[in-house]
């Protein structure tokens, strides 16, 4: 599409892709099953760069570029990750933030239910930014930042909107939710599922 919202051309994939990022020149897809595959520009799959892993997947996957040759996978609720190089091939596996999830995961009273990362984004430089579940939302969205070992290089709590019309049962103060999150440079964006968006200066 383009700046006005207008669709300028149509590519029917391969295969499904329940998200899609742009990294070193290709189109890259996570599907449903776990799989990651790079596409070209006619939809059709040329390589698939980290295969469906035999058991079901039974939590939220995320999947966002790093770096123009790095990218990560991510799951939502242990912070187990992967991290590929497209260029060499090769991929490794860390975990993210470990306390942090930690955290996050001991106030939901189910916690094979439990979706601790709301959403994922990077500013290309290597580091990840997280949106994370667990806390006040009067103390603020939280997110961290991470480098490329999982290790957190800065916590960020951000004060969020309110909206009357938001107001409800375990949310009196109508808060907006840090539902997605996305980076532009040193500003941070923060919307939610209502359509309302905050914009941040990060440090």
């Amino acid at each position: 599409m383009d700046g006005g919202g207008q669709v300028i051309s149509r590519v029917v994939l391969g295969k499904a892709a329940n998200e899609m990022i742009s990294a070193n020149g290709q189109w890259i897809g996570l599907s449903n099953t776990g799989s990651v595959d790079a596409y070209n520009s006619q939809g059709a799959i040329v390589k698939t760069l980290l295969a469906a892993p035999q058991a079901l997947v039974d939590q939220k996957l995320l999947l966002t570029p790093l770096s123009d040759t790095h990218i990560m996978l991510l799951k939502g609720r242990t912070g187990q990750a992967e991290i590929l190089d497209i260029a060499a091939g090769t991929d490794k596996q860390v975990l993210i933030a470990p306390d942090d999830f930690a955290t996050a995961l001991a106030t939901y009273s189910n916690p094979k239910q439990a979706v601790i990362v709301f959403s994922a984004t990077s500013d290309k430089s290597g580091y990840a930014f997280l949106s994370l579940s667990g806390s006040k939302l009067t103390d603020g969205g939280f997110i961290i930042k991470v480098d490329q070992a999982g290790n957190v290089v800065q916590h960020y709590r951000c004060v969020l909107p309110t909206r009357k019309r938001y107001a409800g049962a375990g949310n009196p103060e109508g808060f907006m939710l840090s539902s997605l999150i996305r980076t532009f440079g040193n500003q941070l964006y923060v919307t939610d599922k209502q359509g309302a968006v905050a914009k941040y200066l990060l440090p």
